[in-house]
């Protein structure tokens, strides 16, 4: 065993001090030095070369433990995702709102209509799609919104309240006034047969049907919406195709060892 020595700076004559493993008599500096490389010796590392062996570039160990996705960029994904889908449904909707208001008095027993001016709002704001079913004159009471051809141009269609029922020489009429209106109007409308009143409204959607009798906005409704959902599918394919790719190379690299 390798005797610990320290000189003592007390003695000029360079005597040794005994530390515990045994003595030796009056010492030099270069036996000093000599020990103190011997312990420089004794203090290096030992290699264990039975680790040592030659790990392939790619492979995960080579780059250490792989850290877990953050939190924050889970949240991120969820919410990214989320917003897709919220996107693509509310789209859907108002695709099949559109369908809905513009083909179902084809099929349903309700008639639709645009509102173009104000004199109803704001029971009938402007741009608004109108929803009239049908109903017999008997029927109708003071109150309702009825449709009817303006008697200053058959062309025109009003939606305006029934102010009054009157009762004149020639049967009843409606007399009826615009909500906006400060006073009824000067027609009367014969109280005979049957018609249309409001059941409800849509708002905002008369411009979206607007728009689609359009040739240019009608191409533009139909090719945007396409082409964004298209845009959203080849991205989820190729991200899931990375994803896949990934994986198989992670775990290629796992299982390939060293040649």
């Amino acid at each position: 065993m390798l005797a610990h020595r320290d000189l003592d700076p007390r003695s000029a004559g360079g005597t040794a001090v005994e530390d515990g493993y045994g003595s030796r008599g009056p010492g030099t500096v270069d036996d000093a030095v000599d020990n103190v490389g011997l312990l420089h010796l004794t203090a290096a590392p030992v290699v264990d070369l039975s680790l040592a062996h030659e790990v392939p570039a790619g492979c995960p160990a080579a780059q250490g433990p792989r850290a877990a996705p953050a939190p924050a960029r889970r949240r991120a994904r969820k919410v990214v995702l989320l917003a897709q889908a919220a996107f693509l449904t509310v789209l859907a909707l108002f695709a099949a709102l559109l369908l809905l208001v513009d083909a179902g008095p084809h099929f349903f027993p309700f008639q639709t209509m645009v509102v173009e001016s104000g004199s109803m709002t704001p029971t009938l704001p402007v741009g608004s799609v109108a929803i009239y079913r049908h109903e017999t004159a008997a029927q109708v009471k003071v109150g309702q919104i009825i449709l009817f051809s303006a008697p200053s141009d058959p062309s025109v269609f009003v939606s305006h309240r029934v102010h009054a029922i009157v009762d004149g020489p020639n049967g009843k009429y409606f007399s009826t006034k615009g909500d906006a209106n400060p006073t009824p109007d000067t027609w009367r409308i014969a109280a005979a047969g049957s018609g249309w009143y409001v059941v409800g409204d849509i708002p905002l959607v008369g411009y979206a049907l607007r728009a689609l009798q359009m040739p240019t906005y009608k191409l533009l409704l139909i090719i945007v919406p396409a082409a964004l959902i298209g845009l959203l599918t080849v991205r989820d394919i190729a991200v899931n195709r990375y994803r896949r790719r990934k994986a198989e190379h992670r775990a290629d690299a796992l299982t390939t060892g060293p040649s």
